[in-house]
């Protein structure tokens, strides 16, 4: 008994989902316009949540980690202390915007910061120029006060612009955003970005990066 007539055209519809499924799910990885629309505002013409708050990592917890980890090919954590313990673990956030979160462990710390950098997407700067805002949202816990500074870098030739600001971390959520009319910056000659997340942090503490969230979009024209 061969197939239905309208087989054909069921498989062909279903093919048709499943390829924009994956075409969907590949632009959200690269860092296309992404799906969340409470966090992406009007004029975003990019945005991207990495992949550590997004899908299970290799290696979910790093014990006693040295001055520097890679946790994903866009995600690293760095320290200066000489003694002490740092770990690092990345568990579900069932609850949360993203589906996983990032927590740091420090115990016995003898160092002056602990920072997480975020290794942006080429797509990142793909026609980035001066009409751009570069916003960070993110939510955060500290067990014990810190200062926090969130500093964009952009390289272009041979130079790298830098943009920092420091935020208070009274509240559980931060959002910041660089306007890339103060950066010193030649559009022709952008190469990459990164976003460093600095904590000065005490001898003893944890850190909870619940969700961080990277976007793009332009300025308002007067």
């Amino acid at each position: 008994m061969g197939k239905p007539w309208y087989q054909p055209i069921v498989e062909a519809l279903s093919a048709r989902a499943s390829w924009r499924t994956r075409r969907d799910r590949l632009r959200v990885q690269d860092g296309a316009i992404d799906t969340d629309p409470m966090l992406t505002p009007p004029n975003t013409d990019w945005a991207w949540r990495p992949s550590v708050w997004q899908s299970p990592i290799s290696v979910p917890v790093h014990d006693g980690v040295g001055r520097k980890t890679r946790l994903d090919p866009a995600v690293s954590a760095f320290h200066d202390a000489a003694g002490g313990r740092v770990s690092l673990r990345q568990q579900p956030t069932p609850d949360g915007p993203a589906a996983y979160g990032l927590v740091i462990d420090v115990t016995g710390f003898d160092g002056s910061f602990v920072s997480v950098v975020l290794d942006l997407p080429e797509s990142a700067t793909q026609e980035l120029n001066s009409t751009h805002l570069v916003c960070l949202t993110a939510n955060i816990g500290h067990q014990t006060p810190a200062r926090m500074f969130v500093r964009l870098n952009i390289r272009h030739g041979p130079n790298t612009a830098q943009m920092v600001q420091e935020v208070t971390l009274e509240k559980t959520s931060l959002a910041v955003e660089f306007d890339l009319t103060h950066a010193e910056i030649n559009e022709r000659r952008i190469e990459n970005a990164w976003i460093d997340l600095i904590s000065d942090v005490p001898d003893t503490t944890q850190i909870r990066l619940g969700d961080v969230y990277v976007m793009r979009r332009r300025r308002a024209e007067l």
